[in-house]
């Protein structure tokens, strides 16, 4: 039984863009938004599934998700080896908190697994308008 629909989107500059997954309820309604905020390396690897299976069960909540893979990881454009990471990372976290908003909802949820949570704390510090966060180890 299906009670999510994913979509793939493209986060960012479309010159360098950050790859992600849109996931919403099937009826569409929509009484909130999470951002999934993954580790990095093999703790990625091994939490893949966790993490979209988490997305669905929020969809089946009537949360809209936006799951991501940071610049320059995964299938986003750029490298791990390029300067300034932990910012492009923010940035990635932001772009997709923006998507959130566009849901129209008025709460959004940053969820953090282990560096991912490092992240989503930062982000959501900077930005000052984030409901709930959940901080994963």
């Amino acid at each position: 039984m299906s009670v999510a629909r994913s979509d793939p989107l493209w986060l960012g500059d479309p010159k360098r863009p950050s790859f992600g997954w849109y996931h919403q309820p099937d009826d569409g309604r929509v009484r909130a938004a999470a951002v999934i905020c993954p580790p990095l390396g093999y703790d990625y690897v091994l939490s893949h599934y966790a993490l979209r299976t988490l997305a669905d069960r929020l969809c089946a909540s009537g949360f809209a998700v936006v799951r991501l893979d940071y610049d320059g990881t995964g299938d986003s454009a750029g490298g791990n080896d390029e300067p300034d990471r932990v910012s492009a990372w923010a940035a990635t976290v932001n772009e997709a908190i923006e998507v959130a908003r566009g849901t129209g909802v008025h709460d959004v949820c940053l969820i953090g697994l282990r560096f991912g949570a490092t992240l989503a704390g930062e982000v959501a510090a900077r930005d000052g308008g984030i409901d709930q966060m959940v901080l994963w180890d």
